[in-house]
């Protein structure tokens, strides 16, 4: 976090805006406080079977009193100011090495002796579980414990 000139707050976070702006109540101390920018930017690569999806956000907030009035939108800060038509601001580089996928993701996989399975990313992002392809339903159905019953007799 980073504090501005005019005394705002200004966070750039790797994480969707939801969870960046969480941080804001305990900085502002339990106070009000006002959004007065604020971007979630979503990158998804990879290709149909495979993706990652890196999240980033900022925001500029004000910390107000207790029972501080909020003021109503502002303009966004001149560094997020737009250089043209549909430009975005510059982003800070990242802070730890990207994910080899998105935590919780699954996708299909082939697993030993060519089964057809799943497989879900880590917790940590850093690659995929190994694949599982369940129960083997390939098994002979159980063989029956009797014969079948002779016809009776007259």
């Amino acid at each position: 976090m980073q504090r501005l000139p005019d005394g705002t707050r200004e966070l750039k976070c790797e994480v969707p805006l939801w969870k960046c702006l969480m941080h804001i109540d305990d900085y502002c101390k339990g106070a009000s406080y006002e959004v007065l920018y604020a971007l979630d930017r979503q990158q998804v690569f990879g290709s149909q079977e495979s993706t990652i999806e890196a999240r980033t956000s900022e925001a500029v907030v004000r910390c107000k009193g207790q029972h501080t009035q909020l003021q109503g939108p502002a303009e966004p800060p001149p560094a997020a100011a737009s250089s043209g038509p549909g430009a975005l601001p510059a982003v800070a580089p990242p802070k730890r090495p990207a994910q080899a996928c998105v935590p919780g993701v699954t996708q299909t996989c082939v697993g030993p002796g060519a089964c057809a399975g799943g497989q879900a990313c880590l917790a940590d992002g850093s690659g995929f579980a190994a694949c599982d392809c369940g129960t083997s339903s390939s098994a002979p159905p159980a063989a029956t414990s009797a014969p079948p019953a002779a016809p009776a007799k007259p």
